[in-house]
């Protein structure tokens, strides 16, 4: 495993008494593309500001302009050797795109691996999220009731 080049330990994000990260731990790898996903409101993009102040990169992309970004994306880190960390919604993009995931939830990093690590991740949200309609679809599998597409 090599040695991180972001390592977040202990972060707290607070706005007045709402308190969106505690105690919040997390490796990004060099060379990586590691995706972070949760439900809204679980601070995705309030983690990416505390780090470096960026934003979503797909933010109001149509899925053409999303296809491209994630072949680009691709292009680059194998071209250059890139590390990335990749905040988005978008199912299709981490699969495409992530090496790891990690998942907010319950003000921390609830899980963190590969797409086959989080499919085996025994929490109510993380099932509904990658085991979901979109989820089956974004890993190229049917709906499991064919009648609700």
């Amino acid at each position: 495993m090599t040695d991180p080049v972001i390592r977040i330990r202990g972060l707290e994000n607070r706005f007045g008494s709402h308190v969106v990260h505690e105690g919040l731990d997390l490796d990004v790898r060099r060379g990586e593309v590691l995706g972070v996903a949760g439900g809204s409101g679980t601070g995705k993009s309030v983690l990416l500001r505390s780090i470096v102040g960026l934003q979503t990169p797909t933010a109001g992309l149509d899925p053409i302009g999303a296809l491209a970004f994630d072949r680009l994306m691709r292009e680059l880190v194998a071209a250059l050797g890139l590390t990335v960390f990749l905040v988005t919604h978008d199912l299709d993009t981490l699969h495409a795109l992530c090496d790891r995931i990690a998942v907010l939830a319950e003000r921390r990093v609830l899980a963190c691996g590969t797409m086959d690590d989080m499919l085996e991740v025994d929490h109510p949200w993380v099932r509904d999220y990658f085991h979901g309609p979109r989820g089956r679809a974004a890993r190229g599998l049917p709906p499991l009731d064919p009648d609700r597409s």
